[in-house]
């Protein structure tokens, strides 16, 4: 049995999102099966945080350059990790978009262009973790949907993953 992962038309929405299909030949015939990959969990990402927390926390520079070369590690589905430096308030990493590492965190705004790295820098001002809800591209499917972003404070870097809650309202 072989599989293979591309994009196609959700009928139910009519919007194009990441499928997975299982195929075998049996004989002159295909027999395929397949499925539009699931929306990541709080949970899932509860727990990325935490395994890329202690990574940062084990060894930051090996983290975030693994990071920035997109480790499967560090990303599962709309899951991805991101790192700002608390020192210089820049990127450090990010584990889908590489184009922000290195750029001024402050800057970071919502789809809708709310200050959100602004409001999650003043989260970890007064906590060692946080939270902020805001409107973002999921990259999954290219939509703009609510998101979910929690920080964790570790040592001189904000560790950061986020889910997506769906479609913006």
């Amino acid at each position: 049995m072989r599989s293979a992962e591309y994009r196609w038309l959700n009928w139910n929405d009519g919007k194009t999102e990441r499928k997975r299909v299982f195929y075998q030949r049996v004989g002159e015939q295909i027999f395929a099966a397949g499925y539009y990959m699931p929306r990541s969990s709080k949970s899932a990402a509860v727990d990325l945080l935490g395994r890329a927390s202690a990574a940062i926390a084990a060894d930051a520079q090996k983290t975030i350059e693994r990071i920035n070369a997109l480790d499967a590690d560090f990303i599962r589905d709309d899951l991805y990790v991101f790192v700002v430096d608390l020192d210089t308030q820049k990127f450090s990493a990010h584990g889908f978009n590489l184009r922000l590492v290195g750029t001024d965190f402050r800057a970071l705004q919502s789809a809708d262009e709310q200050p959100i790295g602004i409001q999650m820098l003043d989260v970890l001002k007064s906590n060692e973790v946080g939270e902020v809800v805001y409107t973002w591209r999921n990259p999954a499917n290219g939509r703009i949907e609510q998101k979910s972003t929690l920080l964790r404070k570790v040592g001189k870097y904000a560790v950061a993953v986020g889910y997506y809650l769906g479609p913006s309202t």
